[in-house]
């Protein structure tokens, strides 16, 4: 597939996605030879990808803040002030397979995960608290940038890859 650049940076790249589209490795071409450097040094061209993924937040407008980003096998840990908190999440897998993330709060916890394509599973309805679950582990079968709210009581909760 192709699209048209938007706008670009040296880090970042501003584009519509076709429809369909799903996470992947995004490689961005120019007229001219293919030349791969092995060092993925200024001279090559037409040659290297990197992976990247659809912000299935940004329509959110950052209603529940900027994203804790958190990248395999590093886990990492936020806190809930109020009595209940909603945090959105940013999470990285395992590039060379299948993956185990564990949300593990001091409460029960509610959480939506979205797909590559930003389809959205809800988990938890926060008006029932019986539809609540303790230290979930979700497992996904193969690399993706994961995009996630959870909401959990008050305490501190932590991201991990058992």
């Amino acid at each position: 597939m192709s699209a048209s650049v938007l706008s670009a940076t040296s880090t970042e790249i501003v584009t519509v996605v076709p429809a369909g589209a799903s996470t992947g490795t995004l490689f961005v071409t120019k007229d001219g030879p293919v030349i791969c450097d092995e060092n993925n040094g200024d001279t090559a061209t037409n040659c290297y990808g990197r992976k990247f993924y659809i912000d299935c937040y940004k329509s959110f407008d950052s209603l529940y803040g900027e994203e804790l980003g958190v990248s395999y096998p590093d886990s990492k840990t936020f806190s809930i002030a109020g009595q209940t908190g909603t945090k959105a999440l940013r999470i990285d897998l395992n590039p060379e397979g299948p993956t185990n993330v564990k949300i593990a709060c001091d409460t029960y916890l509610i959480y939506s995960k979205f797909s590559k394509t930003c389809g959205r599973t809800d988990v938890g309805t926060f008006s029932d608290t019986n539809t609540w679950v303790f230290e979930p582990t979700l497992t996904f079968s193969s690399y993706y940038t994961v995009q996630m709210f959870v909401t959990a009581g008050k305490g501190d909760c932590t991201v991990s890859f058992p």
